[in-house]
């Protein structure tokens, strides 16, 4: 799992991916498409299905949902954490990678808590 290795691996490799804007930078368009129809598939699934499922079933829909739409969905991606000397392959995974530019972590609650609001 750890290692102190240096090169890079196949897949998905956060720095290779992950856009850097500044904090004054507008998203660009392609990409707010993207989270526009992320945020819609959310919504529908939503309404259609209520709240309180298991985290992994809003993620099959919303695989489904987006897929539907045309956009491409990777799920589950292992990316790999570089710190210092330190390489671990793997060390964390996103839920789904949409259109290799939008990462979505889904989450689930029961109910909506003061926490929440």
């Amino acid at each position: 799992m750890e290692s102190t290795r240096n090169e890079s691996i196949s897949g998905f490799h956060w720095r290779d991916r992950i856009l850097k804007t500044n904090l004054d930078d507008s998203i660009p368009e392609s990409i707010d498409r993207v989270a526009t129809e992320i945020v819609d598939a959310a919504f529908e699934i939503h309404n259609a299905v209520g709240p309180g499922l298991l985290e992994s079933l809003y993620e099959t829909l919303m695989v489904h949902e987006l897929s539907s739409r045309g956009l491409e969905v990777a799920r589950q991606v292992p990316v790999s954490i570089s710190y210092k000397e330190l390489y671990v392959k793997g060390g964390l995974r996103l839920d789904l990678l949409v259109e290799n530019c939008v990462v979505v972590e889904v989450k689930s609650i029961e109910t909506i808590l003061a926490v929440h609001k």
